[in-house]
């Protein structure tokens, strides 16, 4: 629970900082995509078990992809 509250808040955040066109949005890209990366691992750890959490990583992986094209 504790990676995905991480990636919500880092998400909100770079939501936040592109809307309003911030000269930090690509900082915050890169640091998002890391939070996503770590998110999508745990989510690993549960994917067998748990459909929410098999999705989840999913997305955090196609997340941090994208935000990886930000941040270049």
């Amino acid at each position: 629970a504790k990676s995905v509250n991480e990636m919500l808040a880092a998400c909100e955040a770079l939501f936040q900082l592109a809307v309003s066109n911030s000269e930090f949005t690509p900082k915050m890209a890169a640091i998002c995509a890391e939070i996503c990366l770590k998110c999508e691992k745990e989510c690993q750890k549960h994917a067998a078990k748990h459909k929410v959490c098999e999705d989840c990583g999913k997305n955090c992986k196609a997340c941090a992809d994208e935000c990886k094209k930000i941040s270049a």
